[in-house]
């Protein structure tokens, strides 16, 4: 009997790519304790829509939104290649740090200045869709019900 071929396994070649290097690490950050703790990432292809002023590079193809899981900060780092070099976006002043912030714990502050009134304890787990319809951005996250 023949083999069923819905069942044979294609063959698939897996790269590491950035060098086999982590995309975002610790020696990035200024501040040892913004990168003790880097996780969630979410990772987009920069839709050809968006105009390159608009970009945190010129030159950006791709975005990697990230964040410290208890931390106040949605964090993106940008690549003109998958393969890198990454770069971390917005890293000017203590309260400019990515595409969100959180704030106070009254206050989500995004990078245009859209500010969300919230009790939440934090941001994280970043996750972006891509509304092609629209040409727009969809950022959710998620964070605690509660102070603490």
């Amino acid at each position: 009997m023949p083999p069923d071929s819905s069942r044979v396994t294609p063959e698939v070649e897996i790269r590491r790519l950035n060098d086999k290097l982590p995309i975002i690490s610790s020696d990035m950050f200024a501040d040892s304790e913004e990168a003790e703790n880097i996780n969630g990432p979410c990772l987009i292809r920069v839709p050809s829509w968006l105009k390159d002023d608009e970009k945190a590079h010129p030159s950006a193809k791709y975005y990697l939104y990230f964040a410290h899981h208890l931390g106040k900060f949605i964090r993106m780092a940008w690549a003109a290649e998958i393969e890198g070099p990454w770069h971390l976006n917005n890293m000017k002043s203590p309260y400019n740090r990515g595409v969100l912030y959180k704030g106070s714990h009254e206050e989500i502050r995004s990078f245009n200045n859209i500010s969300i009134v919230s009790r939440w304890a934090h941001v994280a787990a970043p996750h972006v869709l891509v509304d092609d319809n629209k040409q727009r951005l969809v950022l959710f996250f998620h964070s605690s019900t509660k102070n603490y």
